[in-house]
């Protein structure tokens, strides 16, 4: 099931990556993909411990930030504190 989850990973921070006119290759690039395979790796340990379903990553933000133009993380911090 991790591997999975993993290569939904990649794919959905790779489309993310191009959706927000970010390189989608090079060195920050893989930077973005390691951090996201190794909390996603991190979410499915923990939900393992505790005997939950594993996590996975969702795509959809996708569509809303093309549709917006708005991809900052900081949007999405102001919004969750509202």
């Amino acid at each position: 099931v991790f591997m999975i989850t993993s290569l939904e990973t990649i794919g959905d921070i790779t489309a993310t990556s191009d959706v927000s006119e970010q390189p989608v290759s090079g060195p920050l690039y893989m930077k973005r993909l390691k951090g996201g395979v190794l909390a996603n790796g991190l979410n499915s340990f923990v939900s393992a411990v505790f005997n939950t379903f594993p996590n996975s990553c969702f795509g959809q933000n996708n569509g809303v930030i093309q549709l917006t133009g708005v991809a900052s993380r900081y949007v999405g911090f102001v919004v969750a504190l509202m």
